[in-house]
């Protein structure tokens, strides 16, 4: 998915039209990087789904109904503790970042109204869930490790600060696009922009060519159409009209779109970027559980198969071993009937086979009695 800031500011507008004023009926975490939030209000019973899962993260709206846990993780008691029948006011993207800002009214126990702040900071596998209240850091939905703190403390009690920033020029700031822009030699523009643009894609920086410039492909502009393009960028990231759709291929949706794609793959539109976010993870998060379970039943299987092969094996050998049973009983015999013949430490004796009337040699183990050489014969033949 195009988990860019530019979607995410529409995807954040959307839940804002849509959650805000509902109240919060009940929180569960089905997983430990996903929450998951029953809300009433004007539009009736909704719910919102958190995931700072690194492959999938997502701030959506979702009608599947998600078993909670028997054991309730920490940070869903937080969560429990802070948010139960708090109101939304507001939810927003935070400064065109990957970063969706919630903020909840809350009242507590001395009925006194408080402001606490859920920051779903969904940035791939540094994504993480923070509940902040005055600036500070109440919990986490994962814990960070040493070197991650050294970098940005996010531990409880630690005021609450935005990932580091990119060595990015910010849409929001025209002068630093323009002073980016300025250097930018000729060639394929739209690469240009996502390597010195924060908070977009490299498909969105496309889109932004084709509309701004009518293509990506772009000659070193002076210093006047440099800014012009910047406001123009400006403009088009926070106030275009969104086309949102599914794409397509062979049929099946793979991604989503805040905008339809010029470049003639296959699309589906939807009727919102919310709605087209949804299905998509409807549709990768079924996909994800039939492949899960396809994985555990195969390694079920191969894990069946191989103790089944080593039983097999076991088998067989007794079978080969069963072979010579009638042999190994004759042995027996014919070492028992000339143990008197026999001395421990001889490697073999020569005795006449009375079945046969045939000279046969028997192999001994010259660390075992004749007794013993007999018995052994004898064991195996059992």
């Amino acid at each position: 998915m195009p988990q860019d800031a530019f979607t995410l500011l529409r995807v954040a507008s959307e839940l804002n039209k849509a959650i805000c004023g509902a109240k919060v009926n009940k929180i569960v975490q089905p997983t430990l990087d996903t929450v998951v939030f029953s809300l009433y209000g004007a539009g009736g019973h909704q719910t919102m789904e958190l995931s700072c899962n690194p492959a999938l993260p997502r701030a959506v709206l979702r009608d599947a109904k998600l078993p909670a846990p028997a054991a309730c993780p920490n940070f869903c008691m937080l969560l429990r503790k802070h948010l139960s029948g708090a109101q939304i006011t507001s939810v927003r993207a935070v400064e065109f970042e990957r970063v969706v800002q919630i903020t909840f009214l809350h009242k507590n126990e001395l009925l006194v109204s408080g402001e606490k702040i859920l920051y779903a900071e969904l940035m791939g596998k540094y994504s993480n869930l923070f509940l902040v209240k005055d600036g500070l850091i109440l919990g986490t939905a994962k814990t960070a490790t040493l070197e991650e703190c050294a970098s940005r403390p996010v531990l409880v009690g630690m005021p609450y600060r935005l990932p580091p920033p990119q060595d990015k020029a910010s849409p929001l700031d025209a002068g630093a696009v323009s002073v980016r822009v300025q250097s930018f030699i000729g060639g394929n523009f739209a690469d240009f922009l996502f390597r010195n643009v924060k908070g977009i894609c490299r498909d969105t920086a496309a889109h932004a060519c084709r509309v701004i410039l009518g293509s990506e492909e772009a000659d070193p502009m002076s210093k006047s159409q440099c800014d012009a393009f910047a406001r123009n960028l400006c403009d088009f990231l926070l106030f275009s009209p969104p086309s949102p759709c599914l794409l397509l291929r062979d049929g099946k949706a793979y991604d989503y779109s805040v905008f339809t794609p010029a470049d003639g793959k296959e699309f589906l539109p939807k009727s919102s970027v919310l709605s087209a976010a949804q299905e998509l993870i409807d549709i990768k998060l079924t996909t994800g559980e039939k492949e899960g379970l396809r994985r555990r039943l195969l390694a079920a299987v191969t894990e069946k198969e191989k103790k089944l092969s080593r039983k097999l094996a076991g088998v067989l050998q007794d079978i080969k071993s069963a072979e010579n049973a009638e042999q190994n009983r004759i042995f027996g015999e014919l070492i028992t009937s000339n143990i008197y013949r026999i001395k421990k430490g001889d490697l073999s004796v020569s005795v006449l086979d009375y079945y046969t009337g045939e000279e046969r040699t028997i192999a001994l183990d010259k660390n075992k009695s004749p007794a013993q050489n007999a018995q052994a014969y004898y064991n195996k033949y059992n």
